[in-house]
């Protein structure tokens, strides 16, 4: 994949289009929705041509390169935009799309098993005399 000119990457995802339309059709992460939210994410992302961001190799190769600044700052917009205050802090910590994603994935592993437990645990502590 070949580097645009340097004029190139100064420019968002484009002059001529509203930069609040990056996250207008994302609903906003909860906790429990996060496969649903990650497919707009990706579809979203992958569609303003920032796909390259969730290419692990590619992030190695070109982590100190300047396209690959720039490109992060905008992806990093829409996660910031469309997650839960709750889940906020887990965008500040980190710097980088590809971590501030597992972050977010991995925060909402764990409200999901935590609310699948409650809702079995619930359902066990029902007793039922003639078993």
């Amino acid at each position: 994949m070949s580097i645009p000119p340097p004029s190139a990457l100064l420019k968002g995802p484009s002059d001529t289009e509203d930069k609040r339309s990056l996250s207008m059709n994302i609903k906003v992460l909860t906790g429990n929705n996060w496969l649903q939210w990650f497919e707009q994410l990706t579809f979203l992302s992958k569609s303003k041509g920032y796909d390259m961001l969730f290419d692990e190799e590619w992030v190695k190769t070109n982590k100190l390169n300047k396209y690959h600044k720039v490109k992060n700052s905008f992806a990093m917009s829409t996660p910031y935009n469309t997650v839960h205050e709750d889940l906020q802090q887990l965008l500040y910590d980190q710097r980088d799309f590809r971590e501030a994603i597992q972050s977010l994935r991995m925060a909402s592993s764990q409200t999901t098993v935590i609310s699948l437990c409650e809702n079995l645990f619930e359902m066990d502590l029902t007793f039922d005399p003639s078993s």
